[in-house]
């Protein structure tokens, strides 16, 4: 394993979004967990000793005491984004024994299911359009996968957002954390902007070696700055 490290630094957290003035489109979705469990993680994602990136002890009290939702992104593809995400996802199931799950939001280059061998079918889209939820439960009791599902001629359309504010509401009823796996922010007219306000924050991986200044300036032209939790500092050196 690539003996580089990420590194976590979390901002203050914007005020949890209120969304007492939405209800749901219909009533919570079903949620079905498949009878077959994935035995497969991926040797990049740390799971015998849990990833501590994510420093939830220093959360603010009141986030303790609620459910939260992260969507993960970058500003280019190839700066690890899904790795952190199904990391950061481990972290909350295994090392802080919260009920997690890790959502599959990138359209055009689902990695979920390979991360974990398992089939992205039924996944994200069959929830889109048939309202139904069914998750996969990983190898760590705490932690379930919704995976991709058929993405074939298949593109997130204004129909499909009352279908993620449904999908988010019925999540938090069930899970403390909910890790969603989304796409890179540029080229924007691939980015699901209108998809990023329905979770409470935006954690961005940053790679060290790769990432241009340019590029986290040009991200700062389409997405709110209060909707950034924090960064990931991917592929760091090692401190000697």
């Amino acid at each position: 394993m690539d003996e580089t490290k990420e590194e976590l630094r979390v901002e203050q957290l914007p005020a949890k979004q209120n969304k007492s003035i939405w209800k749901p489109d219909q009533s919570l979705m079903p949620i079905v967990v498949s009878e077959t469990r994935s035995n497969f993680i991926d040797p990049k994602v740390v799971h015998q000793k849990y990833y501590n990136s994510f420093n939830y002890s220093k959360l603010p009290q009141e986030y303790k005491k609620m459910n939260l939702s992260l969507g993960i992104t970058s500003a280019r593809s190839g700066e690890g984004k899904t790795h952190i995400a199904a990391n950061l996802a481990t972290s909350f199931a295994v090392g802080y024994k919260k009920k997690t799950v890790l959502v599959d939001l990138n359209i055009k280059n689902p990695s979920i299911h390979k991360i974990f061998d398992i089939d992205p079918n039924p996944g994200l889209t069959h929830t889109l359009k048939n309202r139904e939820i069914q998750l996969t439960q990983s190898m760590h009791d705490q932690l379930y996968l919704l995976p991709i599902g058929d993405v074939n001629d298949y593109s997130l359309g204004l129909s499909d957002i009352l279908a993620i504010r449904d999908l988010i509401c019925t999540l938090e009823e069930q899970f403390d954390f909910i890790v969603v796996d989304m796409s890179p922010i540029l080229p924007i007219t691939e980015f699901p902007v209108l998809f990023a306000n329905e979770v409470d924050g935006l954690i961005t991986v940053v790679d060290s070696k790769t990432t241009k200044q340019s590029d986290m300036k040009e991200i700062f032209r389409h997405i709110n700055e209060d909707q950034i939790t924090g960064f990931v500092f991917n592929r760091m050196e090692p401190q000697s």
